[in-house]
C-alpha cells in the first residue's frame, strides 16, 4: 500500500532544517527583490536629474556662444548714450586679391630698393 502524504505541519515538525532552509531562502528572495526594486528606481532618478542638468546647461552654453559669435562677426561701436550699435562684418565684401599681385608690387619694392 502508499503510504499517506503528510500534511504541510507533519513536514515541517518532522524536519525543522527543511524548514528553516525554505524560509531564510524566502527572507533572501523577498530583501534582494527589494533591494532591487530600489536600487532601478534611485537610477531612474539619476538618469532624470543628469537629462535635466544637460538640457539646462545646453541652453546657457547655447545662448553664450550666439553672443559671442554675434560680437565675433560685428564691430561695435558706442555712439554717445545712445548705446551700442554693430556693423556686421560677414556683410562687407573683401576683394580677393592673387597671388601675381602681390608678386608684381613686390617687384616693383624691390627696384626701388
Amino acid at each position: 500500500m502508499a503510504k499517506p502524504k503528510k500534511t504541510f505541519k507533519e513536514l515541517v515538525e518532522g524536519n525543522p532544517l527543511t524548514s528553516l532552509a525554505v524560509v531564510a531562502a524566502a527572507a533572501v528572495t523577498a530583501t534582494f527583490s527589494v533591494t532591487s526594486y530600489f536600487n532601478g528606481s534611485e537610477q531612474k532618478i539619476r538618469e532624470l536629474e543628469c537629462q535635466h542638468q544637460l538640457a539646462t546647461q545646453k541652453e546657457s552654453l547655447g545662448g553664450q556662444i550666439a553672443y559671442l559669435q554675434g560680437r565675433l562677426s560685428s564691430i561695435e561701436r558706442k555712439i554717445g548714450t545712445e548705446g551700442s550699435s554693430y556693423l556686421d562684418v560677414e556683410s562687407i565684401n573683401i576683394l580677393q586679391i592673387s597671388n601675381s599681385t602681390f608678386r608684381s608690387r613686390e617687384a616693383r619694392i624691390g627696384n626701388l630698393r
